[in-house]
C-alpha cells in the first residue's frame, strides 16, 4: 500500500470510530490480522464500491465519446425509411450501445417534440417558422413529381416533365404534407387542383395511382428509389420543392452522443 504501518493503523482506527465498530483483530506480539464478522460484512462491500466506481469511469468516458445514451428522433412520416437508410443505420452500426427511439409526426409536431426536450433531432420535409430557434442543417431537396400508371384510365401521359398547366381537372391523389404547397402552385397558375384523394404518406398515394383512375403527386430527393412499376415525371414549376433538413434546439445542451450523431452526419451529407 506504500504506508507507514502507523499511518495505516491510524487510518483504520478511523474507520472503526466512524462506523461505531470493530473491523480488525490484530494479535499480539504477531504480524496477524482477523476480520471481525462487520470488518467481512465492510470488505465485501468496499469491494462492491470500488468496482461501481470502476464501472462507472468507464461509463463516463464512454459517454463523454458518445458511445452511450439514448437518441430520440422524429420525422416527416414520408421520410423515415430514407433517414434510417442512410443516415441511422449507418450511424448505429459504428455506435451498437446508444439506444435509439423514434417518432413519425408532422413538422408541427417535430417543433413541439424538439421545444420540449422530447426529441434530440428532427427530420423534416417542410418549411420551418422561426428558424432561428434552430440549429438548421440542409440536406438537399425533394422535388415533386407525377406519378401514373402506364395504361391508365384517364389518358394520361408526360415526358420527363410536366408542368402545372398540364394538372388542370386531372384527379390527383396526394400526401397532406404535398397538399399545402402543391395547392398555392396551382392557384398561383390560375386553378384550383382537383384533389380526389389525400393520405399521410406519399406511398399510399402512390398505390392509389396504381388502379389507374387519377394522378398521384409525390415529392422526392434524387436518393430516393423510384417503383418500376409506374412512370415519373418531374414538375416544373418555380419554387415547388422541399428543403430536407436537420434540425435540432439551440436552448438546449447537446449529450455527446448527440453531438457524435450530428457529426456523423455532417460527413454523411458532405459525401
Amino acid at each position: 500500500l506504500s504506508l507507514a504501518q502507523p499511518a495505516l493503523r491510524a487510518q483504520i482506527k478511523t474507520l472503526e470510530e466512524h462506523y461505531g465498530t470493530k473491523l480488525i483483530i490484530t494479535g499480539r506480539g504477531v504480524r496477524q490480522l482477523t476480520l471481525t464478522e462487520t470488518g467481512r460484512l465492510f470488505l465485501e462491500k468496499a469491494r462492491q464500491i470500488c468496482a461501481l466506481e470502476e464501472n462507472w469511469a468507464t461509463e463516463v468516458n464512454s459517454y463523454l465519446l458518445g458511445n452511450i445514451g439514448t437518441l430520440r428522433f422524429t420525422t416527416s412520416i414520408s421520410k423515415t425509411t430514407f433517414f434510417l437508410r442512410n443516415y441511422l443505420q449507418p450511424f448505429a452500426e459504428n455506435y451498437p450501445s446508444v439506444r435509439y427511439e423514434i417518432r413519425e409526426a408532422t413538422v408541427t409536431e417535430q417543433l413541439k417534440d424538439i421545444d420540449e426536450g422530447y426529441s434530440n433531432f428532427a427530420f423534416a420535409n417542410a418549411p420551418l417558422p422561426l428558424k432561428q430557434n434552430y440549429g438548421l442543417l440542409p440536406s438537399g431537396q425533394e422535388d415533386f413529381y407525377v406519378v401514373y400508371q402506364k395504361n391508365n384510365k384517364i389518358n394520361f401521359t408526360a415526358g420527363e416533365t410536366t408542368t402545372l398547366a398540364e394538372l388542370r381537372n386531372m384527379p390527383l391523389f396526394c400526401n397532406f404534407s404535398c397538399l399545402q404547397i402543391l395547392s398555392a402552385h396551382c392557384l398561383r397558375q390560375g386553378f384550383k387542383p382537383n384533389i380526389v384523394f389525400t393520405s399521410t404518406t406519399k406511398t399510399a398515394a402512390q398505390e392509389f395511382a396504381r388502379n389507374g383512375n387519377g394522378i398521384g403527386i409525390v415529392s422526392f430527393n434524387k436518393n430516393e428509389v423510384l417503383c418500376d412499376d409506374l412512370c415519373y415525371s418531374k414538375i416544373i414549376d418555380e419554387g415547388l420543392f422541399y428543403e430536407v433538413m436537420l434540425f435540432w434546439s439551440l436552448q438546449r445542451e447537446m449529450p455527446p452522443h448527440a453531438r457524435a450523431f450530428l457529426n456523423f452526419y455532417k460527413e454523411k451529407v458532405k459525401v
